[in-house]
């Protein structure tokens, strides 16, 4: 699929490759008044584009044997996904059990807090092929490197 990346131009996409499309976030990572509404995370890059996160929903899907699954983050906001390369739900610390955040998931190198329950999660990620994992309670904050290795979070909330 081809978007038009900012602020380098037209970009073609391997739509195998995406691992999930959702907002860009202002002012976090770019400036409010850049003109860049979407971001498309691929297995090896990312690309902030011009389109909206339903535009490359779109885009994606008219090419995917399968449609880019949906959860929403804590802030209500889409993440369109590839179900199928998709593991969850994590579990979390009972401190990142905070506005509006209820579960995560992981897909590629990345966790991806969401406001969907832990079984609403599994459910969308086994429907989609995925990896489900047990649905656990949260964790002590203690114990927090026993449950997330080797991945990062999409975003960061501000620590406490």
């Amino acid at each position: 699929m081809e978007v038009n990346g900012y602020p380098h131009g037209p970009k073609v996409i391997n739509v195998s490759d995406i691992l999930f499309v959702r907002r860009r976030i202002p002012p976090i990572e770019l400036p409010t008044d850049a003109p860049a509404k979407g971001k498309v995370q691929t297995k090896f890059d990312f690309v902030y584009t011009i389109e909206t996160a339903e535009e490359l929903r779109d885009l994606a899907n008219a090419e995917r044997a399968k449609p880019l699954s949906f959860l929403s983050t804590a802030i209500k906001w889409p993440v369109y996904f590839a179900g199928e390369l998709a593991s969850g739900p994590l579990q979390l610390m009972k401190s990142e059990i905070r506005d509006g955040v209820q579960s995560a998931f992981l897909i590629g190198k990345f966790g991806i807090r969401v406001s969907n329950t832990p079984q609403e999660v599994f459910d969308v990620i086994q429907k989609a092929g995925g990896q489900t994992r047990e649905i656990l309670p949260p964790i002590d904050n203690t114990t927090w490197a026993q449950a997330h290795h080797d991945f990062e979070w999409d975003i960061r909330p501000p620590i406490e």
